[in-house]
């Protein structure tokens, strides 16, 4: 009971300046009351930002258990009956309280959202250059009223920097409420570099990667990753930029049982460039071998060749290629073709060649020439699977393992020497390049046959040679192959 001022304020939602208009005394009640009171808190005003939440909380002097519903202006809110209520628009609220049929309501509290200024967002120009320099600068957009706070502590509109580094702005209006940018990175990594593709070797013993090379001088080297376990790869390599811009692995024990070995499986890689300053790219995308499976009576199957991030088969491949060596040392050929959806081919022939072997090659629009700093090797323009042969005997092992034969200069440039063991009645010399064309052959005879060809015969040191001349061989990597009567054995050859 007793007489009651009454008190209208009027807030802007957009600035948050209010008014007030006062009556008193206005109200008088009469009676004896409830006999306790009602509050909220906080007791306002709040002033928050929009998105913000503003968590009120009723409580009472009343002795014992009590029902709450909270209003909005004189207005109940439907199911907003516990003693917390979590606000988000702006309003005048209030609780009423409820013990034994007499409520009690409490004070209303002012609660305002203000409007937040607009995100921000971020434009850059310039670059920074790997182990050169550069500056980039980042510059806000235009908010208005608002000031502008940079993660490095600037305050101003623009920033120019000139490292790598995560970068963001943040915006603030009168009323104490911002909004943050997207966070900008300013990256001088080296440029991502791509492979061109994962093959095999001419004698099904390695697997060979190939790049082209861009003209970056302030790259050290290309780093080269096998897939170890699932989706985990480890450095197997190094190639460096002056080299020729492809790498065979030969790494076949280090991750042992995971080989590399063409003819035991199917495997993943991936390539990372390394720069003057010791910065690393991120890896590039990973390139899958293919594996050539016979399954007897002539057919064959073998697994997509993948290339990550690409839709299967590669959008680029047109089709699969089977090819046929009639014999253990005769050259290929082309038996049959599927599209490049397709894992499955047959050689009608197959029991005709008993020692022959077979691979599937890819015909598809990826071309690509690996170079050396300043020269340009032979442009590869498909990938191959391994070999297999008709005896179901893994091809391109050597099957001479005393043969041990000499080829020097390696590297060569103008002129190879080939010495190997005499004692064979016959010999086949013959130099492969990464396609395995046949650029150079020489049939010969042991010691007392006739040896017209060039090379000298020496029974007396027990030791042949052949003198070769790769000249006019583009550079690159070859695989030298000397065949005698009892089997055959294979070198590695670069020429510059």
């Amino acid at each position: 009971a007793g007489t009651y001022d009454v008190a209208l304020i009027a807030t802007s939602i957009a600035s948050g300046c209010s008014d007030t208009l006062s009556k008193h005394p206005y109200i008088n009640v009469t009676g004896t009351g409830c006999g306790y009171t009602a509050s909220v808190t906080p007791s306002g005003p709040i002033s928050k930002c929009q998105g913000d939440t503003v968590l009120l909380s009723a409580g009472s002097t009343a002795i014992g258990a009590v029902s709450y519903q909270w209003n909005i202006g004189s207005v109940a809110i439907s199911g907003e009956t516990s003693s917390k209520l979590a606000v988000t628009e702006s309003g005048l609220y209030s609780a009423t309280i409820m013990q034994n049929n007499c409520p009690v309501t409490s004070a209303a509290v002012q609660v305002n959202f203000v409007t937040s200024p607009a995100t921000p967002s971020i434009t850059s120009t310039g670059s920074i250059i790997p182990c050169v320099g550069g500056a980039v600068t980042l510059t806000s957009s235009v908010i208005t009223g608002g000031t502008y706070l940079w993660s490095t502590g600037a305050t101003t509109r623009s920033i120019v920097e000139s490292k790598s580094g995560n970068y963001q702005v943040t915006v603030s209006n009168g009323a104490g409420c911002s909004a943050s940018s997207a966070i900008d990175t300013v990256n001088a990594s080296l440029t991502h570099i791509n492979m061109c593709m994962v093959t095999v070797d001419t004698n099904s013993l390695h697997n060979v990667l190939i790049w082209e090379k861009p003209s970056i001088l302030s790259i050290d080297s290309f780093i080269i990753y096998r897939e170890i376990t699932t989706n985990v790869y480890k450095q197997i390599g190094a190639v460096p930029y002056a080299a020729l811009s492809q790498f065979t692995d030969t790494v076949q024990v280090k991750y042992f049982p995971n080989t590399g070995n063409p003819n035991g499986g199917t495997y993943r890689y991936k390539i990372q460039v390394r720069d003057t300053c010791g910065n690393y790219s991120t890896m590039s995308p990973f390139h899958n071998t293919i594996f050539i499976v016979d399954n007897g009576g002539g057919v064959f199957t073998w697994n997509q060749y993948v290339i990550e991030g690409q839709p299967l088969p590669v959008p680029s491949l047109t089709s699969y290629v089977l090819y046929r060596s009639n014999t253990a040392t005769s050259g290929f050929s082309i038996v049959n073709s599927v599209a490049g959806s397709q894992t499955t081919i047959a050689d009608p022939a197959y029991a005709s060649f008993p020692n022959g072997r077979w691979l599937v090659e890819t015909d598809w629009g990826i071309s690509c020439t690996p170079t050396m700093r300043t020269e340009q090797s032979t442009t590869v323009n498909s990938s191959r699977s391994n070999i297999k042969n008709n005896l179901n005997v893994a091809t391109g092992v050597a099957a001479m393992s005393n043969f041990n034969f000499e080829a020097f200069p390696n590297p060569a440039s103008k002129q190879l020497t080939i010495a190997y063991p005499a004692g064979y009645r016959n010999y086949r010399i013959s130099i492969f390049n990464l396609l395995g064309a046949e650029l150079f052959v020489k049939e010969t005879s042991g010691p007392g046959a006739s040896n017209a060809g060039g090379g000298v015969v020496n029974p007396g040191g027990g030791k042949n040679t052949e003198q070769i001349d790769v000249s006019g061989f583009a550079a690159g990597v070859y695989t030298i192959s000397i065949q005698t009567e009892t089997g055959k054995v294979f070198k590695k050859l670069v020429v510059q």
